[in-house]
C-alpha cells in the first residue's frame, strides 16, 4: 500500500491524497470503536491501514518538497522518532483505555486527533507541486503500474497467509501451504519482470533498486522487520 500511494503523491495533488488517506485512516478507525463483532473489527483495520500507509507517505513527501535538503534528515528523525515513541506508548495507552474506558477508544482516540490534523493540513499546507507535462487520463493511470499492483498485492497475501497458517493451522508439507508459496513466488517474479519492462513507470523503477545504497538499504529494513 506504501508503494502505491507512493504513486499516487508522485502523479497527483499531494495535498488531496494526503487529505484522503487521513480521511480513510479515520473512517477505519471508526469502524474498529463502532465495530459489533470481529469480522467488522477486522475490515475496520485493514480500512485504517490502507489510511496509515497513505498518511506515512504524505508525510515523507510533504518534507522532501517543502523543507530544504539540508534540513530534511532532522525532519525525518523526528518522524522516525514519533513512531518509535508511539510504538511504546501505544500499548500502554491502549492497556489504561481497557481498564479504564473500554477498548474501543483505542480506536476513537484518532477522530479527534485525525480531525484536527485534517483541519490544519486543509487550511495551512501549501506544497509547490512538480512541473509536469499535461497527459491524459490513462498515461497516468500507466504511470500508477496497474499490472505491477495487481501482481504484488495478491503475492503477499499469499506469503502472509502460509506465514500464518504453516505450523500452526497446516503442516508445512501441507498442499495448501505450499500452493501458498508457489503463487506467491510465480507473482513476485512475474511482478519483477514487469518493474523491469516498465522501467520509469514502475512501482520500484530498476535505476532506484541497482543503487548500492538503496538496495542494502531495503535489505536492512526488511531484516529489522523481520525480527
Amino acid at each position: 500500500m506504501q508503494l502505491l500511494f507512493g504513486k499516487l503523491y508522485t502523479h497527483f495533488n499531494i495535498k488531496l491524497i494526503f487529505l484522503s488517506a487521513i480521511a480513510i485512516f479515520e473512517l477505519g478507525s471508526l469502524i474498529c470503536g463502532a465495530a459489533p463483532t470481529s469480522k467488522a473489527l477486522i475490515v475496520g483495520r485493514a480500512i485504517a491501514g490502507l489510511g496509515s500507509a497513505g498518511v506515512f507517505n504524505g508525510g515523507v513527501i510533504i518534507i522532501s518538497r517543502t523543507v530544504p535538503l539540508v534540513r530534511r534528515p532532522i525532519y525525518v528523525g523526528i518522524v522516525g522518532a514519533m513512531y518509535g515513541i508511539a510504538s511504546v506508548a501505544g500499548p500502554l495507552m491502549g492497556g489504561a483505555f481497557t481498564d479504564h474506558l473500554s477498548w474501543r477508544w483505542c480506536f476513537y482516540i484518532n477522530l479527534p486527533i485525525g480531525a484536527i490534523t485534517f483541519i490544519g493540513i486543509l487550511l495551512f499546507l501549501e506544497t509547490p507541486e512538480k512541473q509536469t507535462a499535461t497527459r491524459t487520463v490513462r498515461e497516468r493511470i500507466l504511470q500508477l503500474d496497474p499490472v505491477g499492483t495487481i501482481l504484488f498485492l495478491p503475492g503477499i497475501i499469499c506469503l502472509l497467509i502460509a506465514l500464518q497458517w504453516g505450523g500452526s493451522k497446516y503442516p508445512w508439507k501441507n498442499g495448501r501451504i505450499i500452493a501458498l508459496l508457489v503463487v506467491f513466488a510465480v507473482l513476485i517474479a512475474l511482478f519483477v519482470i514487469v518493474q523491469i519492462y516498465n522501467k520509469e513507470n514502475a512501482t520500484v523503477p530498476p535505476r532506484i533498486i541497482s543503487q548500492r545504497s538503496m538496495a542494502f538499504g531495503s535489505w536492512y529494513i526488511f531484516s529489522v522487520s523481520s525480527i
